[in-house]
């Protein structure tokens, strides 16, 4: 098997807390964190492996469960709360002799590894959008959140904006 490679850009959406904790292969810290209801932030990878000619060739999501809010301060601070890694066979004829398997438990370790580091990148780019301000409300909103040129059509499964509404 070949390492997986990235397919595609790096997506962001949402989905409930409750779907969160219903995906196949979820890993969360804390299942009781939040409300079935409640919206979660995803940060979505594809990836792909080629195989050996005689295996299925294996595609998967890597998904990253992150929850952003505003600390008393009204300092905005994002946590991650779970992973979700499943691996399927491409050509799901041709057998994978448990390769979907073993790479999902790879890459979920890797994930749980590399879990601060992660959390560093994610507060480290927080940072950079809102810099040092206090802010009043923040809102995570389905689209790009561009305001000049934004797309037509914009799809909240591929792109949402974090807004943060500063203290007057």
């Amino acid at each position: 098997m070949r390492p997986p490679v990235r397919k595609g850009p790096i997506r962001t959406s949402y989905k409930t807390w409750g779907d969160a904790l219903a995906t196949p292969q979820t890993t969360v810290t804390n299942s009781n964190a939040h409300q079935a209801w409640e919206l979660i932030n995803t940060i979505n990878i594809d990836f792909h492996c080629n195989t050996d000619w005689f295996m299925s060739a294996l595609n998967g999501t890597i998904s990253i469960y992150v929850f952003y809010f505003l600390d008393a301060s009204g300092h905005p601070q994002v946590r991650i709360e779970g992973f979700s890694d499943p691996v399927w066979d491409e050509q799901p004829w041709r057998p994978d002799f448990a390769a979907a398997g073993r790479v999902s438990a790879a890459i979920a370790q890797g994930l749980v590894n590399n879990q601060p580091f992660l959390q560093f990148m994610l507060d480290k780019a927080l940072r950079g959008f809102s810099g040092s301000g206090a802010f009043s409300d923040l809102y995570v909103l389905p689209g790009t959140g561009v305001t000049v040129g934004a797309p037509l059509n914009d799809d909240a499964d591929k792109n949402v904006a974090l807004c943060l509404v500063p203290m007057t």
